[in-house]
């Protein structure tokens, strides 16, 4: 089990290193459109290619987010409730995104 959480962090930080990639290319997209505006011409489709570097940045990082643990989770309840009523907590707050998820699916599908 070891050897393969060894290459699932590697595959983590590979994809943290992708992640940054896609947001340089977001960057540069945009730098592009703006200095493209300022000398008289534009490039068409910067717009919906910086979308769709932000979008694989937001997938690949998610993983490597996960593992280093930067996720941003609101304790201030759990932490100040005991281990059993957390348990409870954690099933109720379950059942409830599970009932909007799928009333937003019906709802606007």
């Amino acid at each position: 089990m070891s050897k393969l959480n060894k290459y699932l962090k590697i595959i983590y930080k590979f994809s943290g290193y992708i992640a940054a990639f896609f947001l340089i290319l977001v960057a540069l997209f945009i730098l592009t459109g703006i200095a493209s505006r300022i000398f008289g011409f534009y490039i068409r489709g910067l717009a919906e290619y910086s979308g769709y570097c932000m979008a694989a940045s937001s997938f690949f990082a998610l993983a490597y987010t996960f593992v280093e643990g930067g996720h941003i989770r609101i304790t201030l309840f759990i932490e100040k409730i005991s281990s059993s009523k957390k348990k409870i907590f954690r099933k109720l707050v379950l059942v409830n995104c599970n009932f909007f998820f799928w009333l937003f699916s019906v709802l606007f599908y």
